[in-house]
């Protein structure tokens, strides 16, 4: 889950211990490492 959305929804109690909480950086290298999960095109 992304660490500011979490933070900015008040909801850092709720977040289940197996979650990784990453920032914006970490979500783009998490992009980077995965590729394209879904496609429409």
């Amino acid at each position: 889950a992304l660490q500011g959305d979490v933070d900015a929804r008040g909801i850092s109690s709720k977040v289940a211990d197996n979650i990784k909480l990453v920032d914006y950086a970490g979500f783009v290298d998490l992009v980077v490492e995965h590729g394209t999960a879904v496609s429409w095109v």
